[in-house]
């Protein structure tokens, strides 16, 4: 647990050559098992849920990013039907229709946001601004995406903070990012329902 907590790449690397792309180890007494490569990734995704089941694993983590009825809090039936609906909107055919909303994006915010002569630019949160522009637009349609602006990039990003080892194994502590995703959440529940 000690040596997966300060590097867990290199955990990851050496119990792969020692066990192969599955493994199990303990932290603070919950099985953790590994699964990597073409293999582990074929396991997880494609597995009955019968034999392995993501919302044990994942919904301390992600109810404070989601909310709750969404993604691993809800009946393995509605999570199927959800990961359908995401899936449809995530084809070859649809990335290749996507490219010219891409560009369009990445221009618009590159004319309102750059200058060409001087200046620095922050690079992360531009990036993080453009994703969530572009998901937007792609994803979600030109309606949702029309009423967005770059500070949603700071809502998610006070969501995604949640994505971290102690979130995953004390949900009931009170720490100050569940908050803060909590008000997130409610303001990105606010933009979405109007």
């Amino acid at each position: 647990m000690i040596e997966f907590g300060m590097n867990p790449i290199e955990f990851i690397r050496k119990n792969q050559k020692i066990h192969g792309n599955f493994f199990t180890f303990l932290m603070f007494g919950r099985r953790m098992t590994i699964c990597i490569d073409i293999d582990g990734n074929d396991f997880v995704f494609n597995a009955k849920h019968s034999c392995v089941t993501a919302e044990d694993a994942y919904n301390s983590l992600t109810k404070p990013v989601f909310g709750e009825g969404v993604v691993y809090d809800v009946p393995n039936a509605v999570l199927m039907e959800q990961k359908r609906m995401v899936k449809a909107g995530l084809s070859i055919e649809n990335f290749r229709a996507y490219i010219p909303i891409f560009i369009q994006e990445v221009n618009q915010y590159v004319d309102k946001h750059w200058t060409k002569d001087e200046g620095t630019v922050d690079i992360l949160q531009s990036i993080s601004e453009m994703i969530i522009m572009t998901a937007s637009h792609t994803l979600l349609g030109p309606e949702i995406r029309s009423k967005l602006h770059e500070g949603i990039a700071d809502l998610y990003h006070t969501l995604d903070s949640c994505f971290t080892p102690i979130h995953f194994l004390f949900e009931w502590l009170p720490l100050p990012s569940y908050y803060a995703s909590g008000k997130a959440h409610d303001e990105l529940d606010r933009i979405f329902s109007s």
